[in-house]
């Protein structure tokens, strides 16, 4: 309740600091760099306790979470007024948290953030795949084999991700109707899929990257 009560208050000198045209910007970034840390031992409901954990450890952990995370000394020094410290060979913190219980939880978070980044990352290359090849739902329905031997031709030569059938299948699951029948996948869906539409991208992908050479080219030759 104490931390919770001190973060609020934190929050609402950050909020006035930045209002105040007035106010020396080295004091707002330190009020900014408090509340991240009370962001992050809210997000896990860390407390005082008799648990002891390095600060090190500790600190890795916040660094793992957070997305623009501050640096292991002003860490220390903030970390050092909300808990119970003592210094052996290491700098320790007193939690009531149960480790391992802490540790696997942030482990998951982590996963979790991981597997989102991916999947955005996995979204945008396949709607590539459908817009450069111009597929649409139809009445037909095209195994999911045939689609992916569209897209392994349409992926040649590009540095991207490239997706297995068992992904592949799963997003396109977002845009298109499905059906399984005996054991195979199949997609009411059509497109240019003929070596035609394949090439012209390529030639654009080897026009692009010729440009891209180029560029790069002249940049180094500049004095």
């Amino acid at each position: 309740m104490e931390q919770n009560k001190s973060r609020d208050k934190q929050i609402e000198k950050l909020l006035s600091a930045l209002e105040n045209e007035n106010v020396i910007s080295e004091d707002v970034e330190s009020l900014k760099q408090d509340a991240d840390v009370f962001d992050f031992i809210n997000a896990f409901n860390i407390k005082p306790g008799q648990n002891k954990i390095k600060v090190s450890s500790f600190y890795l952990h916040y660094k793992n979470w957070s997305i623009d995370p501050i640096n292991k000394i002003i860490f220390y020094s903030i970390i050092k007024k909300l808990f119970n410290f003592q210094i052996e060979k290491d700098t320790y913190i007193f939690i009531k948290n149960d480790l391992v219980d802490l540790n696997n939880l942030i482990v998951r978070q982590k996963k979790a953030k991981t597997y989102l980044r991916k999947t955005k990352t996995l979204k945008n290359h396949v709607e590539n795949f459908i817009d450069e090849m111009e597929i649409i739902p139809s009445e037909k329905w095209v195994s999911l084999k045939d689609v992916y031997k569209w897209y392994i031709k349409w992926r040649y030569h590009r540095k991207q991700t490239k997706l297995n059938p068992k992904d592949l299948k799963n997003l396109l699951k977002f845009y298109f109707e499905s059906k399984i029948g005996h054991n195979k996948s199949f997609f009411k869906l059509k497109g240019e899929f003929n070596m035609e539409k394949i090439n012209q991208l390529r030639g654009k992908q080897n026009e692009e990257k010729t440009n891209q050479e180029i560029k790069s080219e002249i940049s180094r030759t500049k004095t």
